[in-house]
């Protein structure tokens, strides 16, 4: 099977575009842009404007130069002065470029152009493509390198909290962060700023003056989490169960974040618990159908800190055991957990299976890639927990993360045959 992920190059762009009401210039070839277009188009909630002429080409986001075989030989000079036409634009309030990894190589001194102009307060030029690095690391490194730009030290707020480590190629983000502002709220914890996950600049500012980070996926945001504790003096919350997906997590997320800002979690885990035992009920109710999933096989391929809590949740409370386990993107405490966890269970083993190889019954990974499974019969049931995905139109919840998600993932597991 081919390899389903996503590269640094598309983490390092998209995670640019994550600010709402920036501006991301790809300097490079029409077509490097355009996945990644699509993907903010679609993705990050914003009003849909369609683009002509130059630099767009009826696409909305990101700009670009469209590079050709001229520019490689004779130099993209009058490539680069269109760059600066959209820096110098009233409505670019901060622009990032981006280089593609051959433009890269024309040796276009973009951040000497942009100090010449005057526009550096408002530029963020990007040196590395990352293109042969994980998505993560572009993403992280480049929300890092925004954060320098944008942030300045600011007095603290109690009871604020930034979402970190959650980019909205995440399925289903954007009904999550509003289950987890709700949460939050409910302790009397207010969110600044989801960075990673459709911030405005103003947010993004401001973001220098919460109590904490709270972290969802540590893959997508170590340095990031430095940057902050480093310069600003914020500390970020990581839960040790991973992202909230399933009971045990979710409670394990919401009793960390309540006694780092040592408020009461009671009224948020009374919801859990009461969501918990009408689930159990349901299943006890229905006559043995959900017995048919005891020791039924599932497949994962995600992020470590997806991949734990939800196979932790599909063992304990489904009694489900594991076929296959690919890590994507992965923290090193996490994948130590995963690896003990199949150790006590006695399937070592499902670390060394490729994905989608052979017949499981539940498949968790990139939607476009589960989708072809199921249809080829490798599995009764695919959930899909990542990019890239089937392009369709999403109203309803598509996360595991969260309640909503779980509700959403049970109606599936509990119903494959």
């Amino acid at each position: 099977m081919g390899s389903t992920e996503m590269d640094g190059f598309i983490g390092c762009v998209l995670a640019a575009e994550s600010i709402t009401d920036a501006t991301t210039i790809l300097h490079g070839p029409f077509a490097c842009r355009m996945f990644m277009s699509l993907a903010s188009e679609r993705y990050i909630k914003r009003k849909h404007e369609t683009r002509e002429g130059d630099y767009f080409f009826h696409f909305s986001r990101i700009p670009c130069t469209s590079t050709d075989k001229d520019d490689y030989i004779y130099g993209a000079s009058k490539k680069v002065a269109m760059i600066l036409d959209i820096l110098e634009q009233d409505e670019t309030e901060f622009a990032t470029i981006v280089q593609s990894p051959g433009a890269a190589l024309i040796g276009d001194k973009l951040k000497d152009e942009v100090l010449d102009k005057g526009l550096d307060r408002k530029t963020l030029v990007i040196d590395s493509s990352f293109m042969s690095e994980k998505f993560s690391l572009g993403f992280d490194s480049v929300l890092t390198k925004i954060a320098e730009k944008l942030t300045e030290p600011s007095e603290k707020k109690r009871m604020t909290a930034n979402i970190v480590g959650l980019p909205f190629t995440s399925r289903g983000y954007a009904r999550l962060l509003k289950e987890l502002r709700r949460t939050l709220s409910s302790m009397g914890i207010e969110v600044v700023a989801s960075i990673g996950a459709g911030c405005s600049i103003e947010e993004f500012k401001r973001s220098s003056s919460a109590e904490y980070n709270i972290c969802i996926h540590p893959e997508y945001c170590r340095m990031l989490s430095r940057h902050y504790e480093n310069v600003h003096g914020i500390p970020t919350i990581s839960s040790g169960m991973g992202a909230p997906i399933g009971y045990y997590s979710m409670k394990a997320f919401i009793t960390e974040v309540a006694e780092r800002f040592g408020t009461d979690p009671s009224k948020a885990l009374q919801e859990l618990s009461e969501d918990e035992e009408d689930v159990r009920m349901t299943m006890e109710s229905s006559v043995g159908q959900a017995d048919y999933l005891n020791y039924k096989t599932f497949s994962i391929e995600g992020e470590s800190s997806t991949i734990y809590p939800l196979a932790d949740f599909l063992i304990r409370f489904l009694k489900m055991y594991p076929k296959s386990i690919k890590v994507t993107e992965s923290d090193p405490v996490f994948e130590r957990k995963i690896r003990e966890m199949l150790e006590k269970i006695g399937c070592p083993d499902a670390l060394e299976k490729e994905f989608g190889s052979e017949y499981t019954n539940v498949l968790f990974g990139p939607g476009s890639f589960v989708e072809l499974l199921e249809k080829q019969g490798f599995c009764a049931a695919g959930i899909d927990i990542s990019m890239p995905s089937r392009d369709q139109i999403d109203i309803a919840p598509k996360s595991v993360m969260g309640l909503e998600g779980l509700h959403q993932m049970l109606d599936k597991v509990l119903n494959a045959r």
